[in-house]
C-alpha cells in the first residue's frame, strides 16, 4: 500500500450487550456473575467447562485399535529411549507423523511418571483448552468482542463432534491450534499494512510447529487465507514484501533445523520416507482414504450439528451484504474485515481440503474454529423469529437424537457392548428440554444450555458406553498374553500384510511384524514354538499353517476378529 494512501479497518462489529438472564431475584445472581466472569476471561470459562467435560472421564477409556496404540507406543519409545527427533514404532521408523504432539505427550509423561491411557487424555483435553485459546485469540484480532469469542467456544463445547476431540489422543486439536495462531498472526500483520515483520514472523512460526504436528497442510491453510485476502485487499505486492521474506525464513529455519537433526540422527533414508513416502504418497496417491471433491460438505454439515442447520434460518441476502462479501473482490485498497477473512479462510481451506486425494474427517478440525467464529457472529446478530425458529429446531433435532440412539447399538457390530443408551438418551432429553425453554432467550443464555446438556449427556457415553467399547476397541486383553508368551521365552508374532504395532503398547515389548505367509513360515521353522497374532481372515487364508497351530484367545478388534495361534503344541504348553 502506498505511503500515503487510506488505510480503514471495518473490522466485525459484535452484538456485546449486557448479559441477561430471566428476571428471578437474587436465585440468578451468582449465575449472572460467573458468566459474565466467563465472558471477560474466555480462556479460564472454557478451560472450566472442558473440565467438567473432560476431568470424570480421563480413566474411563483406554487407547484403542488401530492408530491411538501405535501412537502410545511410539510416545513410550521417545521417553524410554531418547527418539525426539526421530519417531520410532519398536526398532522401525515411524515417519507417519511429525514429533511435536508426541513431545507434549512426554512431557506429560514424565511429570506423572507414568505411561498409562490417562497420560494421552491428558493431552487431548490440554490440547482442547489450547485450540480455544488460539481461537479466542484469532477472534479477538478480527474484532470481535468478548461475548461473540466466547460464543464461539461455547459453540464448540456443544458439539458432539468437538466433545469426541477432547476424548480422543490424537494430534489435531493441537494441529488446528497453530493453525488458529497463524491465521491470527497473518491477519494483525494485514491490520498494519502487511508491513508488520514481528506479526508475519509469528504467523509463519506458528504454521512452522503446525507442519512439526502433523504436517503440510499446516502451513497451507493459513498461507491460502493469507494470500487470499491480501489479493481482496488489493495488496498483492505484500506477499513478496521484506516481512513475508522473513517470515518464510523463519518457516525454513524451523523445518530445516528439524530436517537437518533427522539426517544427522539417522541418515537421509528417513528423510526421503518423510518426505516422499509419506507427504507426497499421501497427497496424491492416497488411494485407500480417496473420495470424490464435494466430500468435506456434507461431512461438514454432518459433523458441525446441531448449529450446521442454521443454515436454514439465516438470511443470506443480509449476511452477504453486512459481512462485505457482496464485495469480496471491489475492497478499497486497505480496508479490512474479519469477516471477511473468515469466510475467505473458510472457502479457501474447504477448497483445499477438497482437491487432496488423502481425505478424512480429522482434518476437519481446523476449520472448525473459523466455523464457531462465523456462526457466533452471525447467530448474535440474527432476527429474534428466526432465532428462536432456529433453537426449537435445534431442540427438536436433540429429542430425535435422543429416540434413535436407543436403536444405535443394533446398527454397529457389537452391540453387546454398547451400553447406557438409555441413560445418554436421557441426557439428549435433558438438553433438547434446556433450549425448548430458554429459546425465547438470548443467544449466549440458550447456547449455554445446550452446552450444559451435552455436557451431562458426555458423562454417562463414556463413562458407561465408551468404557464398555474397551472391550471391542482395546487391544489390551491379547497384548497381556503376548507379554506373557515372551516371558517365556516364546516367540511373539503379528501378522498383517500392511499394518504392525497394534499390540505392543499393551504387551510392553516389541512384537515381531510378519507382513508375509513365506516369512511367518521361515520363522516357524526356525522356532520350536510361539504364539503369532493374525485376523481370522488372514488365519483361514494361510496356504500351509503348522498341523498343530491351535487357537488359544481370540478378541474382536473394531471390525476385524483377532486371534491368537499357537504353534508347537506341548513345547509351548
Amino acid at each position: 500500500m502506498p505511503s500515503g494512501s487510506r488505510q480503514t479497518h471495518s473490522v466485525v462489529v459484535s452484538n456485546d450487550k449486557a448479559v441477561r438472564l430471566p428476571a428471578g431475584g437474587n436465585r440468578f445472581g451468582w449465575l449472572l456473575r460467573l458468566l459474565r466472569w466467563a465472558v471477560a476471561h474466555p480462556v479460564a470459562g472454557l478451560g472450566l467447562i472442558i473440565a467438567f467435560q473432560t476431568l470424570p472421564t480421563l480413566w474411563a477409556k483406554d487407547v484403542w485399535f488401530p492408530d491411538e496404540v501405535r501412537h502410545a507406543f511410539v510416545a513410550r519409545n521417545l521417553i524410554e529411549h531418547g527418539h525426539w527427533l526421530v519417531l520410532y514404532l519398536g526398532d522401525i521408523f515411524y515417519a507417519d507423523k511429525p514429533p511435536a504432539y508426541f513431545w507434549l505427550v512426554a512431557g506429560i509423561a514424565l511429570v506423572m511418571r507414568s505411561t498409562e491411557p490417562v497420560v494421552f487424555m491428558i493431552a487431548a483435553a490440554l490440547s482442547g483448552w489450547f485450540f480455544l485459546a488460539a481461537q479466542t485469540i484469532l477472534g479477538r484480532k478480527l474484532g470481535l468482542g468478548p461475548r461473540v469469542v466466547f460464543l464461539a467456544g461455547v459453540v464448540l463445547l456443544s458439539n458432539w463432534f468437538f466433545i469426541e476431540r477432547l476424548h480422543q489422543p490424537r494430534m489435531d486439536l493441537l494441529f488446528a491450534a497453530f493453525i488458529m495462531l497463524s491465521h491470527a498472526g497473518f491477519y494483525a500483520s494485514m491490520l498494519e499494512g502487511g508491513r508488520s515483520r514481528h506479526w508475519t514472523s509469528f504467523a509463519f512460526l506458528m504454521a512452522a510447529f503446525a507442519v512439526l504436528t502433523k504436517g503440510p497442510f499446516g502451513a497451507a491453510f493459513p498461507l491460502a487465507a493469507f494470500v487470499v485476502y491480501a489479493l481482496r485487499a488489493r495488496n498483492g505486492r505484500v506477499l513478496r514484501s521484506a516481512a513475508v521474506l522473513q517470515g518464510l525464513l523463519v518457516f525454513l529455519s524451523v523445518l530445516g533445523l528439524y530436517l537437518a537433526g533427522v539426517v544427522i540422527a539417522e541418515g537421509p533414508a528417513f528423510l526421503r520416507a518423510i518426505l516422499i513416502d509419506q507427504i507426497w504418497t499421501r497427497a496424491v496417491h492416497a488411494v485407500s482414504q480417496s473420495q470424490p471433491p464435494y466430500w468435506y460438505l456434507p461431512q461438514t454439515f454432518l459433523a458441525f450439528l446441531p448449529f450446521s442447520l442454521m443454515l436454514f434460518f439465516v438470511p443470506w441476502r443480509h449476511v452477504v451484504t453486512r459481512s462485505g462479501l457482496s464485495r469480496l473482490w471491489s475492497a478499497q485498497p486497505g480496508e479490512h474485515s474479519g469477516a471477511v477473512y473468515l469466510w475467505g479462510a473458510l472457502i479457501s481451506n474447504l477448497i483445499l481440503l477438497s482437491v487432496s486425494d488423502y481425505k478424512l474427517s480429522h482434518f476437519l478440525v481446523p476449520i472448525f474454529g473459523l466455523l464457531a467464529l462465523i456462526t457466533a457472529h452471525h447467530l448474535v446478530s440474527l432476527e429474534r423469529n428466526r432465532r428462536i425458529a432456529l433453537f426449537s429446531t435445534i431442540a427438536a433435532f436433540l429429542a430425535a437424537a435422543a429416540i434413535v440412539v436407543q436403536f444405535a447399538a443394533g446398527w454397529t457390530r457389537w452391540p453387546e457392548s454398547v451400553h447406557g443408551s438409555l441413560w445418554v438418551g436421557g441426557g439428549l432429553l435433558i438438553s433438547a428440554l434446556l433450549v425448548w425453554l430458554s429459546r425465547r432467550r438470548g443467544q449466549l443464555a440458550v447456547a449455554m444450555a445446550l452446552c450444559a446438556g451435552m455436557s451431562l449427556t458426555a458423562l454417562p457415553f463414556y463413562l458407561i458406553t465408551v468404557h464398555g467399547l474397551n472391550a471391542v476397541m482395546s487391544p489390551r486383553s491379547l497384548g497381556l498374553m503376548l507379554n506373557e508368551r515372551a516371558k517365556r521365552g516364546q516367540a511373539t508374532v503379528q501378522y498383517h500384510k500392511d499394518y504392525f504395532g497394534i499390540f505392543d503398547y499393551h504387551a510392553g515389548r516389541k512384537i515381531a511384524p510378519v507382513a508375509t505367509y513365506d516369512a511367518l513360515d521361515e520363522l516357524i521353522r526356525n522356532k520350536p514354538c510361539g504364539i503369532v497374532a493374525i485376523r481370522q481372515r488372514d488365519l483361514a487364508a494361510w496356504p500351509n499353517p503348522p498341523a498343530d497351530m491351535k487357537i488359544v484367545a481370540r478378541q474382536q478388534l473394531d471390525y476385524e476378529d483377532y486371534v491368537l495361534a499357537l504353534w508347537g503344541g506341548p513345547i509351548c504348553g
